[in-house]
């Protein structure tokens, strides 16, 4: 037996003998890394790609029985909760485009919308309140939310926005029973007046999909409910006006 051996039992001896049984340690406890809690798909959260801080930034959605006000970040790897010191209110459905104060009352459940916003780097939610007659607009500057005091469209449900990084600006189109178009540049909304739109759309809430096409430099919808049970019609946004494209 090697000399280390014998020291090894030696000890193992030594403290069975003074009545001591030595116990293995307990395994290091794993902990699984934070993650969103579930929510409904039908009422999403919103989601957009935050470039000036390189993270995915996940806000609202609900459950069968309760509406979320959390924000997350998604760096790649890991979820991470933001605990900003205010935010807006529960919502679902939630529409965020990257566009680069405390609100006075706590509204009832809403939609929302999140895109970025190009000009000023910070994410804008666009929210349908049920207790507000216009729509509602929040930022998001990586930290914390603050309520924006701008004259916004009037008050629809739901709300749906894109980027558009070629004319840099926001695009809102339609909502229940809209088809109108507005352009956020950083500091006000403006009602465009295109020579033709979209029919109305999102009559039984089915709203269209919109992406920005960097390939091409024009927004893109596509589809929704309309007259019809499903529509699967295309358009292009370039900035000033609509084109059917297929």
């Amino acid at each position: 037996m090697r000399p280390s051996s014998l020291r090894l039992a030696f000890v193992v001896l030594a403290v069975t003998a003074c009545g001591v049984v030595p116990v293995a340690a307990d395994p290091p406890v794993v902990v699984p890394p934070a993650r969103p809690p579930r929510r409904r798909r039908a009422s999403a959260p919103a989601m957009a790609f935050d470039g000036a801080r390189g993270e995915v930034v996940l806000f609202g959605g609900q459950t069968v029985n309760a509406f979320f006000a959390d924000t997350w970040a998604w760096n790649g790897r890991v979820w991470r909760q933001l605990r900003p010191r205010h935010a807006p209110s529960p919502r679902s459905s939630a529409e965020m485009a990257y566009t680069g104060s405390t609100p006075k009352t706590r509204p009832a459940p809403s939609q929302a919308w999140l895109s970025v916003d190009p000009v000023r780097g910070v994410l804008v939610a666009m929210a349908d309140d049920v207790a507000a007659t216009p729509v509602q607009q929040w930022e998001f500057d990586g930290r914390s939310w603050s309520s924006a005091f701008v004259i916004t469209p009037p008050r629809r449900d739901p709300v749906q926005t894109v980027t558009d990084e070629r004319d840099r600006t926001i695009v809102l189109f339609g909502g229940l029973g809209k088809n109108d178009t507005w352009t956020w540049d950083g500091i006000t909304w403006i009602e465009q007046a295109p020579l033709q739109s979209p029919p109305v759309r999102s009559t039984t809430g089915l709203m269209p999909g919109m992406a920005y096409d960097a390939a091409r430099g024009r927004v893109v919808l596509f589809g929704g409910a309309g007259d019809e049970p499903v529509l699967n019609d295309t358009w292009l946004w370039d900035g000033v006006g609509w084109t059917r494209a297929a």
